[in-house]
């Protein structure tokens, strides 16, 4: 998937200005792209990053956090945990059935939800949400804000 599919993805209607360098992609206004197109060409300096950092494509966009916790909101494509569920998957846990407080969204990737709706990762949904049993694993943890902590 690339960083446009990925985006429409979760938010059919949202619009991000960004620009790439290299491998990496950056939310940038209309403004800091011409700057750094100037600079480019009349500098023997490069610009290697700038603005929010959304992602890294090397055949397949992997997205940042910050870029999760963005797209989450404008997204409904979204699944709420319960407080135990929450530290499962910061934990690189997958998530159960008994871990789920809410469903938006009931395959594909989703947006993790804690309870006040702050974004905790991504995950792939696995097994059927509605019909598993409690114990079953329905979700894939795909990346998580727990991430951070263990580097």
């Amino acid at each position: 998937m690339k960083i446009n599919e990925f985006i429409k993805y979760f938010c059919e209607d949202l619009k991000i200005e960004y620009t790439r360098i290299k491998n990496d992609y950056y939310l940038a206004s209309e403004e800091l792209i011409a700057a750094k197109k100037m600079i480019d060409e009349h500098s023997r300096l490069k610009i290697k990053t700038m603005g929010m950092h959304l992602g890294s494509d090397k055949g397949l966009f992997k997205p940042t956090l910050a870029f999760l916790n963005m797209l989450a909101g404008h997204s409904k494509k979204k699944i709420f945990l319960n407080t135990k569920g929450e530290w499962l998957f910061v934990c690189k846990r997958d998530i159960m059935k008994d871990s789920i407080d809410k469903i938006n969204a009931k395959n594909g990737l989703v947006l993790i939800q804690n309870q006040w709706d702050e974004n905790l990762g991504l995950g792939r949904v696995v097994g059927n949400i509605l019909d598993s049993s409690p114990n079953k694993v329905v979700i894939k943890n795909v990346m998580n804000t727990g991430e951070y902590l263990g580097k």
